[in-house]
């Protein structure tokens, strides 16, 4: 499944999430939060991530070659792929195969990546980063411990959970809460999305705030694969209006 993220400053910039939200067995839809702890447990997860990677880094391609160019797509990673010794030799055979250019993928990964093996986290992520693949922290935030692994990893971005977002354009609270965060994140050249963002109300306080860029039901639901056409109708944000 894959969800747009728009950006909060450019005048053009889509992109694209690809997670797996659910699965049918037997006519019936099992839910990603379901079935992913279980795959994760018996180490089924690796070949389900890899089969998701290439086939994002496939679409993308797709999506290019019909003159529709989304300028990233990010895919999550669990903590056991990461951990996997084959994992880099994966990502490098997928780039290779697909024909992607590395700085169009984006990793995200969580918190639970980090607190097993923090050096060979930062090991797997400086290897792939050298060929210009990007890496984000999900759901950052959501855990007390956040701000120690962000001093300790080469990230690129930030996806601050949706938890801070809720009745964000009328709590002052939550409002110098997310202020903070974003500056500190930009103060160490790191970019931050927003997730959550399901009214126009959420886009404006966000953007205003400083994001870079959002991603939430406001701007597209869910979707199997699509035509990424539909960016053309999308519309911009003036960076004058930051």
């Amino acid at each position: 499944m894959n969800q747009t993220r728009k950006s909060s400053t450019a005048s053009i910039r889509t992109n694209f999430w690809f997670e797996i939200h659910g699965t049918r067995i037997k006519n019936h839809i099992v839910f990603g939060h379901k079935f992913i702890p279980i795959a994760e447990e018996t180490g089924l997860i690796v070949p389900i991530g890899n089969w998701v990677l290439e086939q994002a880094c496939r679409q993308a391609i797709l999506w290019q070659q019909q003159g529709d160019l989304p300028a990233q797509i990010a895919v999550n990673v669990s903590a056991v792929q990461l951990h996997n010794t084959d994992f880099t030799g994966t990502v490098c055979s997928v780039l290779l195969e697909t024909g992607l250019d590395p700085a169009q993928l984006e990793l995200e990964l969580t918190e639970s990546a980090f607190v097993d093996d923090l050096s060979a986290a930062v090991a797997t992520i400086l290897v792939l980063r050298k060929l210009g693949t990007r890496f984000s922290i999900d759901d950052f935030g959501s855990r007390y411990s956040s701000l120690a692994y962000l001093k300790s990893l080469p990230v690129d971005a930030i996806k601050v959970d949706q938890f801070f977002i809720a009745d964000l354009y009328r709590n002052e609270v939550a409002q110098t809460l997310l202020a903070n965060i974003i500056s500190m994140a930009h103060n160490m050249k790191i970019r931050v999305v927003v997730e959550g963002i399901e009214t126009q109300e959420q886009f404006d306080t966000v953007r205003l705030l400083g994001a870079d860029d959002t991603q939430g039901y406001l701007f597209g639901r869910p979707q199997g694969r699509l035509n990424a056409s539909f960016l053309s109708h999308v519309q911009p944000c003036s960076p004058q209006q930051r």
